[in-house]
């Protein structure tokens, strides 16, 4: 009884290479969406944090203005 290059009844469940190449690359992908996304949503926090940063500093500035 030689090796036989037709599926082996053991592995006849398991998916293929290319089937599971496939399947991480589209899990692949849904993951780097859900990063660019959420890159977005912090872009806007990011942004309103450096709007307040800027005005306490002008706050601050025309403090010491009517100090003096």
């Amino acid at each position: 009884m030689g090796y036989n290059n037709t599926s082996d009844n053991s592995f006849g469940n398991q998916p293929s290479l290319r089937d599971i190449v496939l399947g991480q690359t589209k899990i692949n992908d849904s993951i780097n969406k859900r990063i660019v996304a959420n890159d977005k949503i912090l872009e806007s926090p990011s942004e309103k944090m450096d709007n307040f940063n800027s005005s306490i500093k002008n706050e601050l500035s025309f403090n010491k203005m009517l100090e003096t």
